[in-house]
């Protein structure tokens, strides 16, 4: 339940943040520069962007709440050493459209099936971190016939039977929680310019780490990814805070985190057939009843605890994440 505490909380900073830009003249926005080209193809009248690398199997990478193709970076060059790799990023993240407003998690397994119809997949292996592994093992539920093999990167979500007072309010009133969002954004808007509000979230960003912080990790294991990781986030943030999409982004993402937390559907992860990979951090800030949840329902699933690391693994522990992915798919 931390996890979803620390969720919350970054959500309601980003906001905070993002009232920091100018809300007049606000222009369109400006994609983030990835390591890899990024590629668009529409679903619903969406713009939808990934990237592809390497060659073989494919395998489909599905990042988290508030997350986007770069998180995959610290183990995406090993991966496609070996794979056929191809991360998107779900809208309205990274640089997916931001108009829809109505999200969901079985809306993001529908558009798992048409990236794989777009790119002429009959199947594919589904690796999903957080909200993306349970974006990844509701799709797998629903679409058995189309995964190969399944990974689930500290899943998020399902099976969370406590839930704090902040989350409750966010389950049971989004769109109050969306008109304040966008009231506070609004209300500490100051007229920064993208590069001041890139340097603010950056100096900011310094104090989210050690296992107690938004981030929950440890950022001494790997300063140069977590500095890395920051930074994603800040030129994110700072593009989108001072586009026209600011309202339309918390729009979408608040009600989503609500329906991400109260995820519960036995059923359909009962209905996964494919052989499924779990990997947790001893550390993560998510509850362990989470984990038993998923290794519990899934058919023959493994279970692999790494140690000393959190929920932001691959900025943790990127080779032990990477040599057990690459283990189980081989």
């Amino acid at each position: 339940m931390k996890a979803c505490r620390l969720c919350l909380g970054a959500l309601l900073l980003a906001a905070l943040v993002g009232g920091i830009a100018c809300a007049e003249h606000r222009g369109p926005f400006q994609p983030v520069v990835y390591s890899q080209p990024t590629h668009y193809f529409q679903y619903q009248g969406l713009d939808i962007a990934y990237i592809e690398t390497g060659a073989g199997r494919p395998l489909v990478l599905i990042h988290g709440f508030m997350g986007m193709t770069s998180n995959w970076d610290p183990i995406l060059p090993e991966l496609a050493s070996r794979f056929r790799v191809i991360a998107l990023d779900l809208p309205p993240f990274g640089n997916s459209a931001k108009t829809r407003t109505d999200l969901s998690l079985e809306f993001y397994a529908d558009l798992i099936g048409a990236l794989l119809d777009h790119l002429g997949l009959d199947q594919a292996s589904i690796m999903g971190h957080s909200m993306g592994g349970t974006v990844a093992a509701t799709f797998a539920g629903r679409h058995p016939e189309r995964v190969d093999k399944l990974i689930l990167y500290s899943a998020g979500g399902a099976g969370q039977t406590e839930q704090s007072g902040a989350v409750k309010f966010l389950v049971q009133h989004p769109k109050l929680v969306t008109r304040w969002a966008m009231r506070l954004a609004r209300w500490w808007t100051r007229g920064k310019s993208e590069d001041e509000i890139r340097e603010i979230m950056i100096e900011r960003g310094k104090g989210m780490g050690g296992g107690t912080g938004i981030l929950s990790l440890d950022t001494s294991l790997q300063p140069d990814l977590v500095a890395a990781l920051r930074r994603q986030y800040a030129d994110f943030f700072a593009r989108l805070f001072t586009s026209d999409q600011r309202d339309n982004y918390l729009a979408g993402v608040i009600p989503l985190l609500g329906k991400v937390l109260s995820y519960d559907n036995p059923g359909v992860l009962r209905q996964i057939r494919a052989p499924t990979l779990m990997i947790w951090g001893d550390r993560d800030a998510g509850p362990k009843s989470v984990a038993q949840y998923f290794h519990s329902l899934v058919p023959g699933s493994k279970l692999v605890v790494i140690e000393n690391m959190g929920h932001l693994g691959l900025v943790e522990q990127p080779k032990k994440i990477s040599g057990a992915v690459i283990e189980f798919l081989e």
